[in-house]
Protein backbone atom coordinates (compact mmCIF):
# COMPACT_ATOMS: atom_id res chain seq x y z
CA UNK A 1 0.00 0.00 0.00
CA UNK A 2 0.83 3.64 -0.86
CA UNK A 3 -1.68 5.46 1.25
CA UNK A 4 -4.46 4.14 -0.18
CA UNK A 5 -3.33 2.93 -3.24
CA UNK A 6 -2.25 -0.71 -4.02
CA UNK A 7 0.90 -1.48 -5.19
CA UNK A 8 1.12 -5.04 -4.65
CA UNK A 9 -0.10 -7.90 -3.54
CA UNK A 10 1.34 -10.29 -2.01
CA UNK A 11 0.58 -13.74 0.91
CA UNK A 12 1.65 -13.26 4.72
CA UNK A 13 -0.06 -16.85 5.54
CA UNK A 14 -2.60 -16.97 8.24
CA UNK A 15 -3.01 -15.27 11.69
CA UNK A 16 -2.66 -17.71 14.10
CA UNK A 17 -5.44 -18.27 16.43
CA UNK A 18 -6.50 -15.59 18.57
CA UNK A 19 -4.74 -12.77 16.31
CA UNK A 20 -6.86 -10.68 13.95
CA UNK A 21 -5.58 -7.70 12.62
CA UNK A 22 -6.11 -3.96 14.00
CA UNK A 23 -5.30 -1.77 11.64
CA UNK A 24 -2.57 -0.88 8.91
CA UNK A 25 -0.47 2.31 8.28
CA UNK A 26 2.94 3.50 7.91
CA UNK A 27 4.19 3.16 11.42
CA UNK A 28 7.88 3.16 10.53
CA UNK A 29 7.75 6.14 7.94
CA UNK A 30 9.20 4.05 4.88
CA UNK A 31 6.16 5.51 2.96
CA UNK A 32 5.02 2.05 3.11
CA UNK A 33 1.68 0.04 5.10
CA UNK A 34 2.70 -1.91 8.16
CA UNK A 35 0.47 -3.87 9.94
CA UNK A 36 -0.66 -4.20 13.19
CA UNK A 37 -1.63 -7.18 14.57
CA UNK A 38 -3.29 -7.83 17.91
CA UNK A 39 -4.23 -11.18 20.45
CA UNK A 40 -7.19 -11.86 22.53
CA UNK A 41 -4.51 -12.40 25.36
CA UNK A 42 -3.63 -8.33 24.79
CA UNK A 43 -0.26 -8.79 22.78
CA UNK A 44 0.16 -6.35 20.12
CA UNK A 45 2.32 -7.03 17.05
CA UNK A 46 4.10 -5.07 14.43
CA UNK A 47 4.51 -6.47 11.35
CA UNK A 48 6.70 -4.02 9.28
CA UNK A 49 6.18 -4.52 5.54
CA UNK A 50 8.64 -3.47 2.96
CA UNK A 51 9.06 -4.04 -1.06
CA UNK A 52 6.36 -6.35 -0.74
CA UNK A 53 7.23 -8.55 2.42
CA UNK A 54 7.94 -8.60 6.00
CA UNK A 55 11.17 -6.08 6.75
CA UNK A 56 11.61 -7.34 10.82
CA UNK A 57 10.52 -9.82 13.10
CA UNK A 58 7.41 -8.69 14.60
CA UNK A 59 7.67 -6.41 17.78
CA UNK A 60 5.73 -7.73 20.27
CA UNK A 61 4.36 -5.30 23.45
CA UNK A 62 1.34 -6.86 26.22
CA UNK A 63 -1.17 -4.34 26.69
CA UNK A 64 -4.05 -4.13 28.89
CA UNK A 65 -7.71 -5.14 28.13
CA UNK A 66 -8.56 -0.97 28.24
CA UNK A 67 -5.67 0.20 25.55
CA UNK A 68 -7.39 1.14 22.49
CA UNK A 69 -5.53 1.47 19.09
CA UNK A 70 -7.08 4.36 17.33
Amino acid sequence: MNGAHIEGIFYLGGLAPGWQIAGTADFNGDGTSDILVRHANDSVADWQISNHQIARAPAFWITTPDWLIV
